[in-house]
């Protein structure tokens, strides 16, 4: 795990791996609620907007994805760096 994260409302915590994945975990019932899958690289860092409805993720595959939580999908890919995002 390369960066973890909470939610404003203190609900969920994002993780963000080396297996490529972004997985949201709740913090009460202490299991993974679901995963946001879409780098082809690992994921090193990960935030949550402060209104609990996206998330963003940077990545060694030079890309940073914005995720909607609330449909549990991948709402864009912003591309353009030379290197990986290291938040």
């Amino acid at each position: 795990v390369n960066s973890v994260t909470i939610t404003p409302d203190g609900k969920y915590a994002l993780s963000a791996s080396d297996d490529k994945m972004v997985i949201v975990w709740n913090i009460e019932e202490t299991k993974a609620e679901y995963v946001l899958s879409g780098h082809s690289h690992g994921v090193l860092c990960v935030a949550v907007t402060s209104d609990n409805q996206k998330a963003v993720s940077g990545s060694l595959d030079k890309e940073i994805k914005i995720w909607n939580l609330q449909t549990r999908s991948e709402e864009c890919t912003l591309e353009g760096h030379s290197w990986a995002i290291h938040c």
